[in-house]
């Protein structure tokens, strides 16, 4: 199953990753563990990441994975 690293953002959030990169340096802190892609397409999961994206103003989601582009940018 394919798996999708979080990417610690100040210690308030997270923003999803495919890869720990220093590209986009600023959302990219240490990895603080991993999702499967069914956990990342979580309805409830979805809606609350989103919420506190937009509250902090990062990306929900960084990455290649077209599914996850569909649901996660604007």
């Amino acid at each position: 199953m394919e798996e999708f690293k979080l990417s610690n953002y100040k210690g308030k959030h997270f923003v999803i990753k495919d890869e720990i990169t220093s590209e986009d340096i600023s959302f990219c802190g240490d990895e603080i563990g991993v999702m499967t892609k069914k956990q990342v397409l979580d309805k409830k999961f979805i809606e609350e990441h989103k919420s506190s994206c937009d509250y902090y103003g990062i990306p929900c989601y960084i990455g290649k994975d077209i599914d996850l582009n569909k649901i996660y940018r604007k």
